[in-house]
């Protein structure tokens, strides 16, 4: 499939974590898997919107591993600006392997 991309929307706390926000209304899934290391440009998801679906993207600037559990359905509603999952801040060794699993998408 070649939806059109979706970047995702970032709050960054205070310990260095990412929260991944919905950017829109709508249906999630294709989440990321438990512990998946995420960077610039990874798949964050697919939404259905208005009867479309987006590839949900990290924007630049963005990387972790995931570190809550994912969604037990395949499937979940989601309102604008839900958290659909939070990124840990990557160790040094992390980083070097985020940025290049991204440059493959």
């Amino acid at each position: 499939m070649n939806e059109p991309v979706l970047l995702v929307d970032v709050r960054r706390n205070e310990d260095g974590s990412f929260e991944i926000l919905a950017p829109a209304v709508g249906v999630w899934s294709s989440h990321p898997h438990a512990g998946a290391l995420l960077g610039p440009g990874a798949p964050a998801g697919v939404l259905a919107h208005l009867h479309r679906r987006f590839a949900l993207v990290l924007p630049d600037g963005v990387a972790g591993r995931l570190a809550s559990s994912p969604p037990a359905d395949r499937v979940v509603p989601v309102e604008f600006g839900q958290t659909l999952f939070r990124l840990a801040p990557l160790a040094a060794a992390d980083a070097a392997l985020a940025s290049s699993e991204a440059g493959r998408l």
